[in-house]
């Protein structure tokens, strides 16, 4: 019996030895789950997407939730739960992958858990090194980072369905393409310029640049809004997908892509378009270059426009580029027009007739170039254009500005009698009659603050308030920004916007409109988007509300009209 008790005590304490030493090799944790994994954090997996490191993300989510939403890059396996023979086999796909390069492996499973940490384990045991292994924590339902996400599988639309539903009220179509093209410029061999009826611009350039937030609030601003079916076209398909996974990641669920592009809706003359009425009047960077290339075409004049000295303009031009001083335009007591005598000298001076091509540019601002437009307007320039998101514009298409200062050489004669269109910049007078006319509008270029005379909006305008009977046609957040005309890139805004936001305040082309501002320069950038839209019946009150506020006797309103 000692002896049987003894037998019994070694062969315990043998057992005992045994399971230590299978207990600190790990098997037990390998048994019984509970292994210590390595994790990466949502933070550390996007800094190293965004540094470029090179690594396996291994994604198990079912493939209908894969389809659904992954991070960018991720091999899909559609092996989740991992734990039939079945779900093991997918993965073993991916093993002599996974074991070609000795990378870190990083697991994705829809919440960071069991399916993942059966994964790691799984790998292990197929001869995949533990130091290359890592769950990624709380898994796919964890990540933050939207951008990231690989796009969606969008459907698409044809013609015929597209041209069914156009014109009703569920439908939003959003135009990817530049400005130009939207606006009426034929880019890539459309038979027709413009955009597909009532589409949104929304070009691909600004959506990139564009935080989740911003492109909300501005998808809401051109009305494309959540609970409607939404359809997104360009020349083509790439870059149209790449926009509707956009819009689908922010929570827009119906998104469809016009797969064929306006080439193929252009093409059909029975299928309706809209165009900017004088798109040629806005230009763009290459169209810009194209006359600077074409040696044979010397009757034009690229000017950049700026308030005093040739600062910026010493600072980078478009190569050939003048500079012209605001202060050879308008000038003081109240910052109006100047004489027509001294418009027709400075014009002269600067090489210009009434026959010359000027293209007209700002460096920081579209308000100084829209002035001197609605300037040579007035006087006869016949070809003005602007070059829409002006010197900004230019540089971000590539092209290459020079700081040498060019001179000008003056022509003797203008070519007509300053003003041509003496209808264009009207006075206070003329003012007061379009304010007692039915079918006119005094239009308030101001800000809605100065609008409702809480602020002058200048240091140098004591008076407050608004002229009596004048509509709000909208400005910016102050007297020197026009947010409501401008894109964040400085380009305009497209025209259906404005018409929309004009009309709110029964701003429409049959009346006779005045725009007027502090001074000028907001009032001069929404002639010329009235007159790039063709209305006819339009002009600049000049002395806006500088010169109407000095005299007591001209009526003022304050606070909102509409209440």
């Amino acid at each position: 019996m000692k002896q049987n008790n003894l037998l019994i005590t070694i062969l315990c304490l043998v057992l005992v030895l045994a399971f230590s030493t299978v207990t600190s090799a790990g098997f037990f944790d390998w048994l019984t789950g509970n292994k210590d994994f390595s994790y990466y954090s949502p933070k550390e997996l996007k800094e190293s997407i965004e540094e470029d490191k090179s690594f396996f993300l291994v994604d198990i989510q079912a493939k209908e939730d894969f389809n659904d939403h992954h991070i960018q890059g991720a091999i899909g396996t559609y092996a989740y739960p991992v734990k039939s023979k079945e779900d093991k086999a997918k993965l073993d796909q991916i093993i002599p992958k996974l074991k070609a390069e000795n990378k870190d492996i990083v697991i994705v499973c829809p919440r960071g858990g069991g399916g993942a940490e059966r994964t790691y384990q799984y790998l292990s045991s197929q001869g995949i090194k533990e130091q290359r292994l890592y769950i990624l924590e709380d898994g796919q339902a964890g990540w933050p980072y939207e951008q990231l996400l690989a796009d969606k599988k969008v459907e698409t639309i044809a013609t015929e369905e597209l041209a069914a539903k156009l014109g009703q009220d569920n439908l939003a179509i959003v135009d990817v393409r530049s400005d130009a093209a939207y606006n009426g410029w034929k880019l890539k061999e459309e038979v027709r310029g413009g955009h597909i009826k009532g589409a949104a611009q929304l070009p691909y350039s600004i959506v990139n640049k564009l935080k989740d937030k911003e492109l909300k609030a501005t998808l809401k601003d051109k009305k494309v809004t959540l609970d409607k079916t939404v359809v997104v076209y360009g020349y083509g398909s790439e870059k149209s997908t790449k926009v509707a996974s956009k819009l689908m990641n922010l929570g827009y669920g119906n998104v469809v892509v016009y797969k064929a592009g306006i080439n193929n809706w252009a093409a059909n003359d029975k299928l309706p378009m809209n165009k900017l009425a004088n798109y040629q009047q806005l230009v763009y960077p290459a169209w810009v270059n194209k006359i600077i290339k074409d040696k044979d075409n010397k009757n034009y004049k690229i000017v950049e426009v700026s308030y005093g000295g040739p600062k910026k303009y010493k600072k980078g031009h478009i190569p050939g580029a003048i500079h012209l001083n605001t202060n050879g335009i308008e000038g003081k007591p109240d910052w109006n027009i100047v004489t027509d005598d001294k418009l027709e000298n400075y014009l002269e001076k600067l090489g210009i007739t009434t026959d010359t091509t000027v293209i007209l540019y700002g460096t920081n601002s579209t308000m100084a170039a829209a002035r001197a437009v609605s300037a040579m307007m007035y006087a006869g320039v016949k070809d003005v254009r602007l070059l829409n998101g002006g010197l900004k514009a230019w540089q971000q298409a590539g092209y290459k500005v020079e700081k040498e200062v060019n001179q000008p050489t003056a022509v003797a004669d203008f070519g007509d009698d300053v003003p041509v269109n003496p209808n264009y910049i009207i006075n206070t007078s003329q003012a007061k009659k379009i304010l007692a006319s039915p079918n006119s509008e005094l239009v308030s270029i101001r800000s809605w603050a100065e609008y409702l005379g809480k602020t002058s909006g200048y240091s140098y305008i004591e008076p407050k308030g608004r002229i009596a009977g004048a509509v709000w046609g909208h400005a910016g957040s102050d007297a020197y920004h026009m947010e409501h005309f401008e894109n964040v890139d400085g380009t305009l805004k497209s025209y259906p916007q404005i018409q929309k936001m004009w009309e709110e305040w029964d701003i429409t082309s049959d009346k006779e409109l005045s725009f007027f501002c502090g001074t000028g320069w907001r009032a001069s950038e929404a002639f010329f988007v009235a007159h790039l839209m063709g209305w006819k019946d339009i002009s600049v009150y000049d002395g806006g509300w500088f010169v109407w506020s000095k005299k007591p006797d001209n009526p003022v309103e304050y606070g909102d009209p509409r209440k």
